[in-house]
């Protein structure tokens, strides 16, 4: 921005901090879920809502396992978030079940 006139520069600079963080995730292609360590949702971008059918504001504080875990998978799913929060790795693939079943 060197090279632009200072009041350029400074609109240019303006526009820049509109992007929020926000703005971000939910540009992203994939869906992005954060949980505190307990499990509890603390972001749910709008492709998570696509995907799982829940509207962020309806799954914030909620136990991810309680959304997304089938009934029959649940104590393999809370078996692999404790080994997860412990700071081990799990991979492979998970069954989810949307809201609408």
């Amino acid at each position: 921005m060197a090279d632009l006139p200072p009041e350029l520069a400074h609109d240019v600079a303006d526009r820049t901090f509109e992007i929020r963080e926000r703005d971000v995730l939910d540009a992203l292609p994939r869906a992005v879920v954060a949980t505190d360590a307990s499990g509890l949702v603390l972001l749910w971008n709008h492709k998570a809502e696509v995907l799982y059918g829940w509207d962020e504001q309806e799954v914030l504080g909620r136990s991810i396992i309680d959304l997304l875990a089938p009934p029959d998978a649940l104590l393999a799913n809370e078996a692999d978030f404790a080994k997860v929060s412990h700071g081990s790795a799990v991979s492979g693939e998970r069954l989810v079940v949307r809201r609408d079943g």
